[in-house]
């Protein structure tokens, strides 16, 4: 098998949703082909972990780096520990980078299961990874290169340089080309965060030391640039931005002015394409819906709003710019532009009380009720974040967490609650945080985007054509009442929990079967509405011609 000296790992577990693209380790393998490194992509999922630390011992690298996320460790650990024990006559200098170590440094490799690594890099790896494969290449030890923690010396160096981003090639599209099609392609606008929330680790995993509230972009030219390239090349219509907020820096007249000129720029160059972002409530208001329709007309689809909580004395504890009021106008203003409003939120945290409980409910019913997993979200934490201190200075965090990570290891204030959390957490199929299988409810979330998909591409086509959209028209009417319905449904069954789990009671009995009954009958009956819209719409095109 041909050598390469440099591997990454793209693990296909963790929180990739729907596409398994890892856009920095595209960065990187393209930055080290830049200076005349090999480089390339392995993918590996939990059960074919074996075959993958053989085939990657086989190809003889010098170098494999593995980005490493709480959601990941474990994987991560597993392989690493296999490629140490398979590797005894080929020297593999195995390096972890990614959030995790980029907050930990040294502490990294006191995490359980992780020892088997050499090295971590804090930051941005770009350039940490050229200077590690010139010093493998020429035989020489890794060493004293600014950002890179060594697991034998006592050093646990500042994070690594980083260089502006319009001067990094883009990133390479090996998955994407070994796998062919994708539902969509991940890119950057930007990196860093502007924003201190309490939970977040983005900003503790940019280049900033010392808190320096650190944000880079690149060009509103380049970005237009790489999303033609990536239209034409790969055929590739649909994009999702993995910048923490689109319109840094800040959500102000800056900001917005520069993603004006990238939707410009997207209508300039006539791309038919869509595209997904990040943002902030506290960012939008009445005076911007004439920037919204311009990311609409350029593509905008999907918004995900960091709204985490449906009241201001949560969203106090979690460090948020915006209020309840802001939350709530920032999801009508997307709607009303015929975006998909998609939010984070935060339901339950250890400092919940009952008084928040109802008022989270009341605000999910009347803004994105449908969708039960919003009613259902725990607080997962992360190193390096304020609020994990805090829990932990109010004796709330496990002993265990900083070995094993764990993003549930904390106690709940309110036992009830605790309870409460378990039982809804069990209701979607998800009793440990993380999904058993796709349950009902949680097939309904990925279902909903792909109907408004579907729905908001015919609007488009439609254009100025107001017979067709009175029909397309009457069809979404349809389906919002049934989200209605899903909405009010959730909030009661919500509720009925809340009661159970405040007396001390467990989940009433066959309650998980019926919610599950009502979402796959929700599903059913959606799917028939949507059907009967389109061919309404074919009948009329083609009476129309």
């Amino acid at each position: 098998m041909k050598q390469v000296q440099a591997l990454f790992v793209a693990f296909l577990e963790g929180d990739l949703v729907q596409s398994p693209e890892h856009l920095g380790i595209g960065y990187m393998v393209a930055n080290l082909r830049k200076y005349g490194f090999s480089a390339s992509v392995v993918e590996v999922g939990a059960p074919s972990l074996g075959e993958a630390a053989g085939k990657i011992v086989e190809m003889r690298p010098l170098f494999v780096g593995m980005s490493i996320t709480t959601a990941g460790i474990g994987l991560a650990g597993k392989l690493a520990s296999r490629l140490k024990g398979e590797s005894k006559t080929t020297m593999i200098h195995l390096c972890a980078g990614g959030p995790v170590p980029t907050v930990m440094g040294r502490g990294f490799f006191g995490v359980t299961g992780l020892s088997g690594f050499d090295s971590c890099v804090r930051g941005e790896g770009e350039t940490a990874v050229v200077e590690i494969m010139i010093a493998l290449a020429r035989g020489a030890k890794v060493q004293g290169i600014k950002g890179v923690v060594l697991k034998e010396d006592e050093r646990d160096d500042c994070h690594t340089p980083a260089p502006p981003l319009d001067e990094l090639p883009w990133a390479a599209r090996d998955q994407l080309e070994r796998a062919n099609k994708y539902p969509y392609l991940r890119v950057l606008s930007g990196r860093g965060c502007t924003s201190r929330c309490s939970f977040c680790n983005a900003p503790n995993a940019a280049n900033n030391p010392r808190g320096k509230r650190l944000w880079r972009g690149r060009s509103p030219h380049d970005v237009v640039e790489e999303l033609s390239h990536l239209n034409k090349a790969y055929n590739m219509d649909t994009f999702d931005f993995v910048d923490s907020t689109f319109d840094e820096p800040g959500g102000g007249r800056i900001g917005k002015g520069r993603i004006a000129l990238i939707a410009e720029g997207i209508i300039a160059k006539g791309l038919k394409i869509y595209y997904n972002i990040n943002t902030q409530a506290c960012n939008w208001r009445e005076e911007d819906k004439g920037l919204i329709g311009l990311l609409h007309c350029s593509g905008l689809e999907k918004v995900l709003i960091g709204a985490e909580a449906g009241n201001d004395r949560c969203l106090g504890l979690f460090g948020k710019r915006s209020n309840t009021a802001d939350n709530a106008r920032a999801i009508q203003l997307f709607r009303e532009h015929d975006v998909y409003v998609a939010i984070g939120f935060i339901m339950f945290h250890p400092y919940l009380m009952w008084e928040d409980v109802g008022e989270n409910a009341v605000f999910l019913k009347e803004n994105i009720g449908h969708n039960l997993r919003r009613f259902c979200t725990r607080l997962e934490l992360y190193p390096g974040t304020r609020i994990v201190r805090g829990i932990g200075d109010d004796g709330l965090l496990h002993p265990r967490y900083y070995k094993t990570l764990d993003p549930y290891a904390y106690d709940f204030r309110d036992a009830g609650i605790k309870r409460m959390a378990g039982i809804m957490a069990s209701i979607i199929g998800a009793p440990d945080g993380f999904p058993e299988l796709e349950t009902p409810p949680l097939a309904f979330e990925t279902f909903d985007i792909t109907v408004h998909t579907y729905l908001s591409r015919f609007r488009r086509a439609c254009g100025g054509n107001y017979e067709a959209l009175a029909i397309l028209e009457k069809g979404i009417a349809e389906i919002e009442s049934e989200r209605a319905s899903l909405a009010a449904f959730n909030y009661e069954l919500f509720m009925e929990v809340a009661e159970a789990a405040r007396h001390g009671r467990d989940m009433p009995e066959g309650l998980r079967e019926r919610v599950w009954t009502r979402f796959s009958e929700a599903i059913k009956q959606i799917k028939i509405l949507q059907l009967r819209a389109g061919m309404a719409l074919r009948r009329f095109s083609r009476g129309a011609a």
